[in-house]
């Protein structure tokens, strides 16, 4: 057994999130200084695909959060009343993630120190550059990473000053002197010097918006989740790791190919039997990627012995927290995050276990952070068997008048909803959907969709334009698109304001000028 455990520790590879819809963003922590310039445009992009998202799935459901119930786990492996607990030194970082959290939105950004996390030099707010009506999308991300450079500039000044000053600190502004008193307890003389790194110069974008959402699309599933958790006998605190991870968005694809709400690598999930293939990713069937994250976090508690560091392995992979605690010859956290060679960890894992005790904490209390919250009811479906092969598009036709109607969402976003797992190729109805598969359908609709279907010939669905604006489906181009209406690429680019690059997202609705349709 203890051989197995060594071979399931070498191939777990990190799981670290980025997520957001559809390659959307970084997870909760996203530092500048981090990315690439060619990244930077991309990333805050993200931040406003998010609130789209948000504006488009929230609705009134008359379903209330409830405050969760950990108790009486005695058979959960390695659980106490007091398992997550803040550990004694930690209590500044988690107080950070409680603030990002609960306190600042996603048009907030803090620049922070990455190293000692809680020292904070400037709140700064993107509102008003959001705000300007004048700026498309992409020129309001092109201003707010100027706003950022100009700022962080503007801290290396105020460091390089106070280093200068700080054994005269008479002579220090105001302002200054703020900043120096909150490093009184560093004695190293270049202390100043050293802020102003790269690598320690860091912002941080607010979540709380992010975070309530995620509170909303967790009541889709965190019951069924909780009891997974407790068959496989793994603490059901655990299952809010998601709100870490993804903020619970079903299509949360990072930049290294991590998917799901769980994020998963690839390597990770197949090694616990998540189904890769050209018609489904079972890495994004919230449930069946459940369990697979209970027993990876069983595996990872049975190597490294105690849930702090096994929580640390989901993000950091198993074996890389293992051979930092035996050359620190420590199983102690805080003594980790704080000793650790930035070579061995890097930011997102020192600060991984602290997310997670924060989110944690955020969302057992709340309505002490959010007032009373509404959230989406559990998704309850029927399993339909198809009579035979057929192409997504195909089924979005044939049950336009079966599904419920949903405000802000079409038949195709209900049907994605239920069935989150197909491949790009499925959606866009590349490849078929094979015969016997089981489909998953709103309540009490199955019936009448297998008799729409029985009537029916097969046939593939053509691009579909109504009223002259066509909704992008994943997989597709702006090139394909252009093609399919005989429509030049220049035209659609202008007449939806895309700017030069041209980004396009599944969802988005374009106006298709002068179509030959």
């Amino acid at each position: 057994m203890k051989i197995l455990f060594i071979i399931l520790s070498i191939f777990l590879s990190s799981n670290c999130a980025l997520a957001w819809p559809f390659n959307l963003g970084s997870q909760n922590e996203i530092g500048l200084d981090d990315l690439d310039d060619s990244d930077i445009d991309d990333k805050l992009i993200d931040e406003e695909v998010q609130k789209q998202i948000a504006s488009l799935e929230m609705k009134k459901t008359g379903v209330y959060w409830k405050k969760p119930d950990f108790s009486s786990q005695r058979e959960a492996l390695g659980w106490s009343a007091d398992v997550f607990k803040v550990p004694p030194g930690m209590q500044e970082r988690v107080k950070f993630w409680v603030d990002i959290y609960s306190k600042y939105t996603t048009r907030q950004v803090l620049l922070h120190d990455s190293k000692y996390i809680d020292i904070v030099y400037k709140i700064l707010d993107f509102s008003e550059i959001e705000n300007n009506k004048n700026l498309n999308s992409y020129q309001r991300e092109r201003e707010k990473k100027k706003f950022v450079k100009d700022e962080k500039r503007k801290v290396k000044e105020q460091l390089e000053r106070i280093h200068k000053k700080q054994f005269n600190p008479s002579e220090l502004s105001e302002e200054d002197r703020l900043i120096f008193e909150k490093f009184k307890f560093i004695p190293d003389k270049n202390k100043f010097i050293e802020a102003q790194h790269r690598r320690r110069l860091r912002m941080q974008l607010g979540q709380k918006d992010r975070f309530v959402l995620g509170i909303y699309f967790s009541g889709r599933y965190i019951r069924e989740m909780e009891e997974i958790f407790k068959q496989e006998q793994v603490p059901i605190e655990l299952t809010r790791l998601p709100f870490v991870e993804s903020t619970f968005n079903l299509y949360a694809m990072s930049k290294v190919g991590a998917s799901g709400i769980w994020q998963f690598m690839r390597s990770t999930g197949k090694l616990f039997k998540l189904k890769i293939d050209n018609i489904h990713d079972l890495r994004n069937d919230p449930l069946t990627a459940t369990r697979a994250a209970a027993k990876l976090l069983r595996t990872n508690y049975k190597i490294l012995k105690n849930w702090p560091l096994a929580v640390t392995g989901y993000n950091h992979g198993p074996q890389g927290v293992l051979s930092v605690a035996r050359k620190l010859q420590t199983d102690d956290i805080n003594n980790i995050v704080w000793n650790n060679s930035k070579r061995r960890f890097g930011f997102a894992s020192e600060n991984f276990y602290a997310e997670f005790l924060a989110a944690l904490h955020v969302e057992s209390n709340a309505t002490r952070y959010f007032g009373r919250i509404e959230i989406s009811p559990p998704l309850i479906h029927d399993d339909f068997p198809l009579p035979r092969k057929v192409y997504f598009g195909e089924i979005v036709q044939l049950a336009e008048n079966i599904f419920p109607k949903e405000p802000g969402k079409d038949t195709f976003d209900i049907l994605r909803l239920y069935n989150p797992y197909f491949s790009r190729s499925v959606i866009a109805n590349i490849k078929q959907i094979p015969e016997s598969y089981n489909l998953r359908v709103p309540k009490e609709t199955a019936v009448a969709l297998k008799e729409s279907l029985d009537k029916t010939a097969s046939f593939k669905p053509k691009l579909e334009l109504k009223n002259g604006v066509y909704k992008v489906l994943p997989g597709d181009t702006l090139s394909g698109i252009a093609a399919e209406f005989g429509v030049k690429i220049k035209i659609i680019r202008e007449a939806n304001n895309l700017g030069v690059k041209g980004f396009i997202r599944p969802g988005q609705k374009l106006v298709i000028p002068e179509s030959r349709n």
